[in-house]
């Protein structure tokens, strides 16, 4: 940090009583609220591991493991590398291609 931001940081905190500022996030917090139902979730990790990308398990549950393979999987197939689990993934899962 420059000499600058640490002494507008020091004023902050001795302005405010506190250590913590609160800050604005630099950028939103991600959507996570997919148009799929569980069936659908389970079936796009089943269909990632039968095609080589391991998704961590079949759980429905979405995490990072899920969101590399989906990644991979994309990548492979030439579609656009954004880790989202869509319908349009899962026809493309579905079709093997």
């Amino acid at each position: 940090m420059g000499f600058v931001v640490l002494r507008a940081l020091r004023a902050f905190v001795v302005k405010s009583r506190t250590i913590f500022p609160v800050l604005p996030f630099v950028t939103p917090w991600p959507d996570v609220s997919y148009a799929l139902s569980f069936e659908q979730r389970v079936e796009i990790q089943k269909l990632l591991y039968r095609r080589g990308f391991d998704p961590g398990g079949t759980d429905g549950r979405f995490g990072a493991r899920t969101y590399e393979a989906i990644l991979g999987f994309q990548n492979k197939s030439g579609m656009k590398l954004d880790g989202v689990p869509t319908a349009g993934l899962l026809e493309r899962l579905r079709k093997g291609s």
